[in-house]
């Protein structure tokens, strides 16, 4: 409101034309997309940019700044290929007319390694960013907020490819840093903080996280609106959160509200909305309602290949979820080679021991087992779990799965008296670490008194 109403002024006692005006529709433009308002954001850019190009010329530094952020609130909207060619060749005119240190020149090369990030590519992203920050830190300094944010996004691109308690150190690191120079509620500090609570989420630590996400979305709901592109994030991690503690109905509720808001801020088909699509799916086939969640799924998949190609992470994380819900319906040989057909992509774009490969490679050791074939189960199983125990720890509960997995096949083969020690064991695990009630600890709980 403020901007708009210094906008109005200017347009009156200095015109159109003046330089103040065009500084202040940028402001308003940046404004603007800080509100999660990318659509609107872009449009005031485009605007923006024909008088730059015509009162400035192309290479003045505030028609570059603006060409800058028009790719921003594009790769925003996740049209990720067009985002990346405009910054791009921002980035080649910044290099020439003012250097490659130069911090506009470092924001589109921080930019482009976002941009890399949410396409997928993860390790060309964190070598980007690296190489972002330490430009940064040389020219700005450590605290510079600029360093701070590429100090934050390289954690998470860290955490995206599995690295979580690295993630977790340095996220500790910026938080800290963050604290002591803006303050707990400033945006960029609950963007550490949801970070922080992401990664704590994702070794398993449920009981650290989920306090520390409602913490992050009471402050975003209270400093950016319930509404807010960075809210609804909170609000869909923290459903996954819930979901992964067995309180399915909890969590839907949750995700069907951010589901709804990120439909109305981003529209049906952009990256954010579609992971919230995909984790309603998850949720509904979690409550046995297969041919919906089936329904979801493949919706999903089907944008998800046309708008984020068939080898993104996402994309995958969807093939393996429909692999699931043929798995639930007793079809195992086809979800089998639907899992394999994810375990080969996922090998190839995020690595053997990336805790998603891991849980692929697991899937396939069980469609084995449910095929009768079970010392090959077995063999696949141990390797998995010992891969997990390294990576993820012995208490994470996708290492305890792998252990379940086992006891499973020992009933099977009529090992009868090593499955009741693994089941006892496993369960005293499960109890300590999800508690007595959670689903995966009953499950093992009923599946002993089968002995």
């Amino acid at each position: 409101m403020l901007y708009r109403d210094l906008l109005d002024d200017r347009l009156h006692v200095q015109g159109d034309d003046h330089p103040d005006t065009l500084a202040t529709r940028h402001d308003l433009a940046a404004a603007i997309g800080l509100q999660g308002r990318y659509g609107q954001a872009e449009q005031l850019y485009r605007q923006l940019l024909d008088d730059d190009y015509r009162l400035l010329g192309p290479d003045h530094r505030h028609t570059l700044a603006a060409r800058h952020n028009l790719a921003r609130m594009i790769g925003r909207q996740g049209r990720y290929t067009e985002a990346e060619k405009l910054c791009r060749e921002v980035l080649q005119d910044q290099r020439r007319l003012l250097g490659n240190r130069h911090p506009d020149t470092l924001a589109t090369r921080h930019s482009l390694a976002r941009i890399a990030g949410m396409a997928g590519r993860y390790a060309e992203a964190e070598q980007m960013y690296r190489q972002v920050l330490d430009a940064r830190r040389r020219v700005l300094g450590n605290d510079h907020p600029d360093t701070l944010s590429t100090r934050h996004r390289l954690a998470r691109m860290i955490g995206l490819q599995g690295r979580y308690t690295q993630a977790e150190e340095l996220c500790r690191e910026i938080l800290e840093d963050r604290r002591r120079l803006l303050g707990d509620d400033h945006p960029d500090n609950l963007a550490t903080r949801h970070r922080l609570a992401r990664m704590l989420g994702l070794q398993g630590r449920y009981a650290d996280a989920e306090p520390l996400f409602r913490q992050v979305l009471a402050a975003r709901r209270r400093t950016l609106g319930d509404d807010h592109p960075d809210t609804l994030a909170t609000g869909h991690r923290l459903a996954w959160l819930i979901g992964r503690q067995g309180r399915y109905a909890e969590a839907m509720e949750m995700v069907s509200h951010v589901l709804g808001g990120r439909r109305q801020m981003l529209g049906d088909d952009h990256p954010d909305t579609l992971a919230a699509r995909e984790t309603l799916a998850w949720l509904t086939g979690l409550r046995s309602r297969l041919g919906e969640a089936e329904e979801l799924c493949r919706d999903v998949l089907a944008a998800r290949l046309r708008i984020l190609g068939p080898t993104h992470p996402d994309t995958l994380t969807t093939r393996a979820s429909l692999a699931w819900l043929t798995e639930l319906k007793g079809r195992f040989p086809e979800a089998e080679r639907q899992y394999r057909d994810v375990l080969s992509v996922r090998q190839d774009t995020l690595g053997p021991g990336h805790p998603d490969t891991l849980a692929t490679r697991q899937d396939v050791a069980r469609m084995i087992g449910r095929q009768s074939r079970f010392a090959e189960a077995e063999q696949m199983t141990r390797d998995v779990l010992a891969d997990r125990r390294r990576v993820l720890g012995d208490d994470h509960p996708d290492t305890l799965t792998s252990r379940a997995t086992l006891a499973w096949l020992a009933a099977r083969e009529g090992h009868n008296a090593e499955a009741e020690e693994l089941y006892r064991q496993l369960l005293a695990d499960r109890t300590r670490v999800l508690g007595a009630n959670h689903p995966d600890t009953e499950a093992t709980r009923n599946e002993r008194g089968q002995l």
